[in-house]
């Protein structure tokens, strides 16, 4: 696998057990920042700061399944746009084919991702396929403040290849930040999460702004689901699981909803039980080390695995 990011610590248990205190972390003293590099030398590297103390807790550190899972997404995403359109007609209306195997091609796409943390898969996501309809990455509130950091970082310029001035800019899907706390979740917070990603408000936006967005969409939207759902390195505590998989649950749709799920292997029989719990709503398989990237992949300790709702 890549090497490892500087100053990572695998014990995501034992960041755990420490407080976060999110807004000090926007202080330049107490952030570290990396580029992150895609597969195609063409796209424009991602900034993205993050800590490396432990102090802030798991959801600012930046994780190796994270990285992993960056790469093969946009590996896949590259393979199923590359082929033809005639390819892509024939593997979408194939009812024998299991989706399970099938590429994901992000454009018009709605993704949302889980437990965000710093933002390095859905920000990547939004760069290498600009042509999603929208990316919604959430997190618990004292996450925010370096998720919208680093989403204002990467996502302050316009989504047009040539500005006024005649200058270039970097191409990049709708981004937009919103807290959701998996304990905590109600109807109404899954309602409003499930609008906004169709919302058709074209912006990289803060929380208000989103709130806004909200507030003003239709209730047919918010029956609506998105298309793809990311969880990267989430389940390394028990104590999550069952609100995860109830989230996840709550977020699918049957035939509709891809779910991409990343992890660093800590405790094999806690995650046994994850993955056995997942099995009895969702279908899934693990992707295989020779489908992932290269460089950014391991046999032994991160994997990867798809899902589709029964």
């Amino acid at each position: 696998m890549g090497t490892a990011i500087p100053g990572s610590n695998n014990n995501k248990q034992q960041q755990q057990q420490q407080p976060q205190k999110p807004q000090d972390l926007l202080m330049a003293d107490k952030l570290s920042s990396m580029e992150f590099e895609f597969r195609d030398p063409s796209i424009e590297p991602l900034t993205l700061s993050f800590d490396t103390t432990g102090h802030g807790g798991v959801g600012v550190t930046i994780w190796d399944a994270g990285h992993v899972l960056s790469k093969y997404l946009e590996k896949v995403h590259s393979e199923s746009t590359s082929l033809g359109a005639t390819q892509k007609m024939d593997s979408n209306n194939n009812n024998k084919k299991d989706p399970l195997q099938l590429p994901m091609d992000f454009s018009n796409k709605v993704v949302l991702e889980l437990g965000s943390g710093t933002g390095i898969v859905g920000l990547s996501i939004a760069r290498f396929a600009p042509t999603a309809k929208r990316i919604i990455l959430t997190d618990q509130e004292s996450v925010l403040p370096i998720l919208q950091h680093n989403i204002d970082t990467n996502c302050n310029q316009p989504k047009d290849d040539i500005t006024n001035s005649g200058a270039a800019v970097v191409r990049m899907a709708p981004v937009d930040a919103m807290p959701l706390d998996w304990n905590k979740i109600t109807s109404n917070e899954i309602t409003n999460i499930l609008t906004q990603s169709f919302s058709t408000s074209s912006s990289s936006s803060s929380s208000s702004s989103s709130s806004l967005a909200i507030a003003t969409a239709t209730k047919e939207n918010a029956e609506k689901y998105p298309d793809v759902i990311i969880v990267s390195d989430c389940i390394y505590a028990q104590e999550l699981h069952e609100p995860l998989l109830k989230t996840l649950d709550k977020m699918s749709q049957r035939s509709k909803t891809t779910v991409y799920i990343s992890m660093e292997t800590r405790d094999f029989e806690m995650e046994a039980k994850f993955f056995a719990k997942l099995g009895t709503k969702f279908r899934f398989r693990d992707i295989k080390p020779h489908e992932m990237d290269e460089q950014w992949k391991s046999e032994d300790d991160i994997f990867i695995f798809v899902a589709t709702k029964k």
